[in-house]
């Protein structure tokens, strides 16, 4: 019989025991199944840990939220406008040509946040399991 040790409604470790000479310290202790182990959470019922979150994790849902932003054909677009518009010279430019500058600048500027976002999360240790919740995006 495995029975779970839990402190803090966290198993912290299993013990395998005999049915027939349970200890009477070990016997407010819940028998755990099989596949329960070390980081599983009690309350009542087990429930399997969080998987652990990765940094590529992170960086694909930066990814999502700057494709969603700006797909790549709007940001080769923006690239190759800004290209002409740097050979053309701030001081030659059209009054459409400068908002049209203004508003990549912004645009860049919120895929800077994300990607700012982005580094703050993968830094984190442990990841938390909600981080694509908006409140870590900025």
């Amino acid at each position: 019989m495995r029975v779970a040790q839990i402190e803090g409604g966290v198993v912290t470790n299993v013990l395998l025991i005999n049915p027939a000479r349970v200890p009477d310290h070990l016997k407010d202790m819940p028998e755990a199944p099989d596949h329960v182990g070390v980081g599983w959470t009690y309350d009542g019922e087990f429930h399997a840990p969080a998987s652990a979150i990765a940094a590529d994790d992170v960086k694909a849902e930066a990814s999502r939220r700057i494709l969603d932003l700006c797909p790549e054909w709007k940001q080769r677009n923006l690239t190759a406008q800004a290209a002409i518009l740097a050979a053309k010279g701030r001081d030659n430019w059209t009054d459409e040509e400068q908002a049209a500058w203004d508003a990549g600048e912004a645009l860049w500027e919120q895929i800077s946040t994300i990607r700012a976002a982005s580094d703050q999360i993968e830094a984190m240790d442990p990841i938390p399991q909600d981080f694509t919740d908006d409140k870590y995006w900025g």
